[in-house]
């Protein structure tokens, strides 16, 4: 893995998930590329004198995303992992994916609050955004979740995907860094019999991954995904997003956005072939 990109706006949040990055990073020899949206009515407040300094105020936020990462570095001693600051004008998950695509970056890296409610809602569209519109994996961190080897990624699936390269490549390199074994879940309806021929599918598309099946028979699939990544103390969930999907939307609605504001573990988002 060569680069990480981390979409902070100096919150706690953000500046935990840059750590979870660098710590990620480390351990996967990769850069982090850390950038900044700034919005296109930043520091202007409708008044057009302040329009002459907007330059002024890009160049002000450049200095203190630099000043911020290297901060962070410091404090989580990882100042050897290379990093690259940016500041970019646009709006958040537009921004984001271009960017991501600008700069080759392999992996998107970025906090989430866990909120609930409306709250939930509006400071969790960035993170659910990008998971939609991004064509690279992005991790999302809960602001409680700290770096550290965990047991078991468990990896929730509907067998309707085909993994990408890139996507096993992500997965497998997850594998590594973490140190962990991957629990595969799939979660049926009552009544409804495993296909095991799926299985097989799956495992010719994981290659050399070692990995373990699990079924769960219940209605509620993101209550069944929390319930066992509880009671197996998994530290990562991963999931596919299906971008070529009839089902997309409701996908994201009910599976991806809610799994990603509401588990308290990192959330690592592949995507389909």
């Amino acid at each position: 893995m060569k680069k990480i990109l981390v979409p902070v706006d100096f919150s706690a949040c953000s500046a935990n998930a840059l750590q979870y990055a660098l710590h990620f990073a480390a351990r996967s020899g990769a850069e982090v590329y850390v950038m900044h949206v700034i919005f296109p009515n930043d520091g202007i407040n409708n008044n057009m004198y302040d329009a002459f300094w907007i330059d002024d105020y890009i160049e002000q936020r450049k200095n203190d995303l630099t000043a911020w990462t290297s901060q962070i570095c410091k404090q989580s001693q990882l100042e050897s992992v290379k990093t690259e600051t940016a500041c970019e004008m646009g709006f958040p998950v537009g921004t984001i994916a271009l960017t991501a695509a600008a700069v080759k970056a392999e992996l998107i890296i970025m906090g989430t609050t866990g909120a609930t409610g409306l709250k939930g809602i509006l400071l969790g569209s960035t993170a659910g955004g990008v998971i939609g519109n991004s064509k690279i994996p992005v991790i999302t961190v809960p602001h409680e979740a700290t770096f550290s080897t965990v047991k078991s990624v468990v990896f929730a699936t509907d067998f309707k995907s085909k993994l990408s390269p890139h996507a096993v490549h992500i997965l497998s390199k997850a594998i590594h860094v973490f140190e962990s074994q991957l629990d595969i879940l799939h979660v049926l309806p009552e009544n409804v019999s495993a296909k095991k021929e799926e299985e097989g599918v799956l495992t010719s598309q994981l290659g050399n991954l070692k990995h373990t099946f699990h079924y769960i028979h219940d209605a509620d699939v993101i209550n069944a995904i929390d319930n066992f990544l509880e009671s197996t103390e998994a530290g990562v969930l991963a999931g596919v997003a299906h971008q070529h999907s009839v089902l997309h939307e409701l996908f994201f609605r009910s599976v991806s956005r809610a799994l990603a504001g509401r588990v308290q573990v990192p959330f690592l988002v592949l995507h389909d072939n």
